[in-house]
């Protein structure tokens, strides 16, 4: 099955990096290609983004927390990604195209935004969710993996026996899912029981707040109290920025130079 894949497609620069190496181990698939969606669909703006202005709405949007958290690399990283679009028209009709997600509000909405955009592959879109619990090896991870780039390189042969066809019903529940995130204006969309659910930029600022000491830490570990809490996949670069916003409301308060989240520390105003 996996010789006859011409296309690989995964979500993320960490995922794509482990498939790559499991595809290079297996020499007769040279000539496939695996094309990485960069782009964390999870968080920010969806409106409207089959327009140019609600690309630029959500390209100015990225761009505005890039440059607040110092991150560096923008320039490359839009470039990329403003190139994955016509990697995809290089898709013939024929091809065969292998999905790989998990049960993550990254992985899904991405793969709504691509059923939006292989609109003429027909029977040859195959999908295989390293997630579903029949799916998982458990025996060897330990855990059920929530995204592709939790599995290590060499058990990616675990999951071949699980490549299946993405059925019609299926592929149009993603495309109705993705014509329904065009349409409305929330900032964060989350899994739960199993199924995408939409809310404000603020979502995660209960935990955050929660997990701010009374005395400074640095903003980092912060960071990574709220990616090792949370029920959910979310980036660094998303809890630094709302980190940057409740300092701004007041909820907050910092110490030291607002570079990266390294360089200054925060903690908790604990009000009356």
């Amino acid at each position: 099955m996996i010789e006859n894949i011409q296309y690989h497609i995964v979500f993320g620069d960490s995922a794509a990096g482990s498939l790559r190496y499991y595809l290079g181990q297996l020499k007769k698939l040279n000539s496939s290609m695996v094309i990485t969606i960069r782009d964390d669909f999870s968080v920010g703006p969806l409106l409207n983004y089959d327009t140019v202005e609600g690309e630029n709405d959500r390209m100015n949007w990225w761009s505005e927390i890039v440059g607040a958290c110092h991150v560096e690399g923008d320039k490359s990283y839009w470039r990329n990604l403003l190139s994955f679009k016509k990697l995809l028209e290089v898709i013939k009709r024929d091809d065969r195209v292998l999905l790989w997600y998990g049960t993550n509000s990254f992985d899904l909405v991405g793969v709504s935004y691509l059923a939006s955009l292989l609109r003429n592959n027909g029977d040859n879109i195959f999908g295989v969710n390293v997630s579903k619990e029949e799916n998982a090896i458990i025996d060897s991870l330990g855990y059920i993996p929530y995204s592709v780039a939790q599995i290590p390189p060499e058990l990616f042969d675990r999951f071949i026996p699980s490549i299946v066809p993405i059925d019609i019903d299926q592929w149009s529940n993603f495309k109705r899912s993705w014509k329904h995130l065009l349409k409305e204006g929330m900032m964060t969309r989350v899994i739960e029981n199993g199924s995408l659910h939409t809310y404000g930029e603020d979502y995660y600022d209960p935990l955050i707040l929660s997990l701010a000491p009374t005395d400074f830490v640095v903003a980092a570990r912060v960071v990574g109290e709220v990616l090792g809490r949370s029920s959910q996949m979310v980036s660094d670069l998303y809890i630094d920025w709302r980190i940057r916003q409740l300092l701004k409301a007041g909820k907050l308060k910092s110490k030291g130079p607002l570079i990266s989240m390294r360089d200054f520390s925060i903690k908790r105003i604990d009000r009356d």
